[in-house]
């Protein structure tokens, strides 16, 4: 656990993630920027339990702002990145789309099933 009050505020990114993995993805995309080569990326799992803000933006890009929006409220960094992302099929209209991950879908040899 990162103790927040020993971050600058001035050179910290959070990630809106609790993810490893998703951390080391943005700060290898991000970090090859020259403006960013002094910046310290932290996941926001790195900064305490935070609860998870109610997705109910229309798209992918609207979850992402409310994530990152969250990410700055509950740490008081100036900063913040976030993704959004889920599965859309175009045989089902786009679905689940941004419902990916409230979804279930079963498949069995005869039948598609999405709920």
């Amino acid at each position: 656990m990162i103790d927040i009050a020993t971050l600058d505020p001035e050179s910290t990114i959070v990630v809106a993630t609790g993810n490893a993995h998703k951390l080391t993805e943005i700060e290898a995309i991000l970090g090859e920027s020259p403006a960013l080569e002094d910046v310290r990326f932290v996941a926001l799992g790195e900064l305490g339990d935070f609860e998870d803000p109610v997705e109910d933006g229309a798209d992918f890009y609207e979850n992402a702002v409310i994530k990152a929006r969250a990410a700055l409220d509950e740490t008081g960094l100036l900063m913040s990145v976030a993704d959004d992302s889920g599965l859309c099929v175009d045989a089902l209209g786009g679905a689940p789309g941004i419902m990916s991950a409230r979804s279930t879908v079963t498949m069995t040899p005869t039948t598609t099933r999405c709920s």
